[in-house]
């Protein structure tokens, strides 16, 4: 009997020996590209795998059956290597394949390192009992290593990738489902979308030549200042590609982005905004819902970038104003609801009557307040709802671009098509202030092979402007 008890609590110690061994040293450092991660075999979490990404919360799934959890932390990102990724544009298979050798190669290391564990954690739990015989150690070095062995075995041949279909979200992350999907098939839609995005900046330019020979549009189409109106890239990359070659196909002067040019307003998210310095031409940028102080100190630091909080600017002869969103200035991304959009709309027109001259432009992100600002400038811009519409409200035109970046990667998860969308404002000078005359609206399909460009004008307006 006192044999057996000892046996039981050799036995006993080996596994509490192992376990301690594997929770406090069952992890490994690993780098993918510009990405520092911790792989970890966690015993507090069994049947999970935990994908972590702070500070924005944990995305994680039930996958096996094992007492075994491992955990997948993002630690840390070389924003100037991730940098030069961008840049570089690589191909998309042979990104995915480096991920996949470095992952494999790195679960390799963590198994022959928690093997070892394991065997040394028995010894370590005969050795805490102050056990004398030579076999008890050796049985408690084995017994760690079968442990460890039998449960990695049983974690992989009970894992199931499928689980992810399914997985629960923590923290911020609950408002971006689309993450899993993304890794699904977000990535081939985007080379999809980057093939058509070439295409049509092959055609582009032959189809605004021959609009523009229209007899219909007159004379009148043709501005003295070019403005092109984006809003809500959402982190698209491709949606870049098509402001650099609209901007240069229509010779515009100035770009104004009604805001959301990120998701989360995270740090990594800001490695895309440095494209804009390539435009060589004036950035006006008003945050929206899903900016954070981080995107717009950044936005800041850009030489051709001017973010507009509350204060009047004059671009090329042009007066603009804009108001920011004030969930950019707080950690929600809730947008203003119908009473906080009233109070904004008549905070905004208190400030616009103490301007000495009235603005030319308007440009907001939320359209709830920028339809309640109709009539008190005679254009005012918008985005937010990703609904491309142009209207007119008690002589003031409000444009909505839509989304230039196609809602981003919320789109390519969307049964509907959701367009690229921009639009070129044609102004004409009259004394000291500009009036648009024309708005060209250019639309890419998200989910089939077409693009159309659409040109309204503004007699009504422009004439009225003459009479007065």
């Amino acid at each position: 009997m006192k044999r057996f008890l000892a046996f039981l609590l050799v036995s006993l110690a080996v596994i509490v020996g192992a376990a301690f061994a594997l929770y406090a040293f069952g992890n490994n450092e690993f780098r993918i590209a510009a990405l520092q991660a911790q792989l970890k075999l966690d015993l507090t979490k069994p049947g999970v795998t935990e994908i972590q990404v702070p500070p924005l919360g944990k995305i994680k799934a039930y996958t096996h059956k094992s007492p075994v959890g491992i955990v997948i932390t993002l630690e840390s990102i070389d924003l100037n290597q991730l940098k030069k990724m961008v840049e570089d544009t690589p191909k998309t298979t042979e990104l995915l394949n480096e991920v996949r050798r470095n992952v494999e190669k790195n679960f390799q290391a963590l198994i022959y390192k928690s093997l070892l564990l394991g065997g040394c954690g028995g010894l370590l739990g005969v050795l805490l009992l102050q056990r004398k015989k030579w076999y008890e150690y050796l049985y408690g070095a084995l017994l760690g290593l079968v442990i460890v062995t039998l449960a990695l075995s049983f974690t992989y041949k009970s894992y199931n990738f499928q689980a992810f279909e399914n997985p629960e979200y923590e923290g911020m992350l609950k408002t971006a489902p689309w993450m899993i999907g993304l890794v699904q098939n977000g990535i081939t839609k985007f080379d999809l979308w980057s093939k058509q995005l070439q295409t049509v900046a092959d055609n582009l330019y032959d189809m605004f030549r021959r609009v523009d020979t229209l007899e219909a549009m007159g004379p009148a189409a043709n501005g003295d200042l070019r403005v092109l109106h984006v809003s809500d890239l959402h982190n698209n990359p491709a949606a870049f590609d098509f402001i650099e070659q609209v901007a240069t196909t229509f010779k515009v002067d100035l770009v104004i982005d009604t805001g959301d040019i990120s998701d989360f307003g995270t740090p990594v998210e800001t490695v895309l905004l440095d494209r804009l310095k390539r435009m060589g031409i004036p950035y006006v940028f008003v945050p929206g819902n899903h900016e954070t102080r981080e995107v717009i100190n950044e936005l800041r630091g850009l030489p051709n970038v001017t973010v507009l909080e509350g204060q009047p600017v004059n671009v090329k002869g042009l007066k603009i104003i804009g108001f920011p969103d004030p969930s950019a200035y707080e950690q929600s991304i809730t947008a203003p609801d119908d009473k906080t959009a009233g109070f904004l709309a008549q905070k905004f027109t208190k400030s616009l009557t103490k301007m000495p001259e009235k603005p030319d432009i308007l440009a907001v992100h939320n359209n709830r307040i920028a339809l309640r600002m109709a009539g008190k400038v005679p254009v005012i811009l918008h985005g937010h709802d990703h609904a491309y519409k142009i209207s007119i409200r008690n002589k003031s035109v409000i444009i909505d671009a839509g989304t230039t970046g196609a809602a981003g990667i919320g789109g390519f998860e969307s049964k509907n098509d959701i367009p690229y969308s921009l639009v070129v404002l044609q102004l004409k000078k009259e004394l000291s202030d500009y009036h648009l005359i024309a708005a060209d609206t250019i639309k890419v399909s998200n989910l089939q092979s077409g693009y159309s460009l659409e040109r309204r004008i503004f007699p009504e307006i422009y004439q009225q402007v003459k009479k007065e």
